[in-house]
């Protein structure tokens, strides 16, 4: 048995488009972790493993294939402009969002629900939106957060959980969630400097 051999291993959407290629002794694990950590991860449709007997060769075999076939969501040996991938996913059709205006939008429910949808899903019944392509990117959702932490109900909002469900950006769920618990933060701390009254002051 060689221990030196290394799997190459390549993601696809359902659309057959490269997503993601890499290399790994066990390509079945390293899916596991991509499947926790990434946010492209809900793309993923097919897989195909390539046995490669070294390590070396398959790090020279991963290296030619991102140069050659532009995967979208690999950095390292990226030379070339890949496919942009749609930074939002509608929540009820799944189709991807985010990429040409007016295309989708983020929307807030009168129960503080955050909601993905596209322009054909859209019911226009949400309280609050913004379009997809103002959320596009983690400096977007930065500001964005920044932005709605100001409103009184953001931290009821499932503001996090939409990021979970919906974003494709690697980072947007941690960001969110940062967002919020600062929100949150402030909210106590706000609660804790009220004055307190005494049955004596009634």
């Amino acid at each position: 048995m060689n221990h030196d051999s290394t799997d190459l291993y390549r993601y696809f959407d359902a659309e057959g488009r490269l997503l993601y290629v890499g290399i790994s002794f066990s390509a079945i694990a390293r899916a596991a972790q991509h499947r926790q950590l990434k946010g492209w991860w809900r793309d993923v449709a097919n897989m195909t493993v390539t046995h490669l007997l070294t390590r070396r060769d398959a790090e020279q075999a991963e290296r030619e294939a991102i140069i050659t076939e532009k995967p979208i969501h690999n950095v390292s040996h990226s030379t070339g402009k890949a496919p942009k991938a749609p930074p939002w996913r509608c929540g009820t059709c799944g189709k991807g969002i985010g990429l040409v205006k007016e295309d989708g939008y983020i929307q807030a429910d009168h129960f503080d629900e955050w909601h993905v949808v596209c322009k054909s899903c859209d019911t226009g019944t949400d309280r609050y939106w913004i379009c997809a392509t103002r959320v596009a990117s983690v400096a977007d959702i930065q500001r964005w957060s920044a932005h709605l932490m100001e409103k009184n109900w953001f931290d009821v909002s499932s503001w996090t959980t939409m990021h979970r469900r919906h974003c494709t950006i690697d980072e947007a769920s941690t960001i969110a969630f940062l967002a919020f618990d600062r929100r949150r933060d402030e909210v106590r701390r706000a609660h804790l400097r009220r004055p307190s009254v005494s049955v004596s002051d009634l």
